[in-house]
């Protein structure tokens, strides 16, 4: 199976080299049988395979983790280039604005304030209201 596509000749890749593929495959899936099964929730249509194909470059070995709101399953985040939300359990998804470009490492989601505090490469360190995100709802503080 080849895992490789070529990309259109002279793009570059987000460290300014030239690009020569990206990584197929780039795709989140489901299970709620800790593993047994899995669903595929993302990439379902030709415009979110493309989408999902190009987040990360070639780079998602490293940068393609996910999280899931504690307090709301079908609000996941894909790290990438840029924080990717979807708020729909996979079926689509966005980059989540007002973020420097650059890789995301890591995140938190802290439930009680419903804040997302978001770790980047070299851009330091940044904490976003999660009703930005998920529209308001009700935080898990007291």
């Amino acid at each position: 199976m080849n895992f490789l596509e070529n990309l259109n000749e002279g793009e570059l890749d987000s460290y300014g080299r030239p690009k020569g593929s990206v990584i197929k495959g780039a795709t989140v899936y489901r299970t709620d049988d800790k593993g047994m099964t899995r669903v595929q929730k993302s990439g379902k249509t030709a415009e979110m395979k493309n989408y999902m194909e190009k987040l990360s470059a070639t780079y998602g070995w490293v940068f393609g983790r996910i999280r899931v709101d504690p307090t709301d399953e079908n609000t996941v985040y894909v790290m990438g280039l840029g924080l990717n939300v979807s708020t729909d359990g996979g079926k689509s998804w966005s980059v989540l604005g007002d973020l420097p470009s650059t890789f995301i490492h890591d995140l938190i989601i802290q439930p009680r304030d419903n804040i997302i505090v978001i770790a980047t490469h070299v851009r330091g360190m940044w904490a976003v209201d999660a009703n930005l995100v998920n529209g308001g709802r009700k935080t898990g503080g007291d």
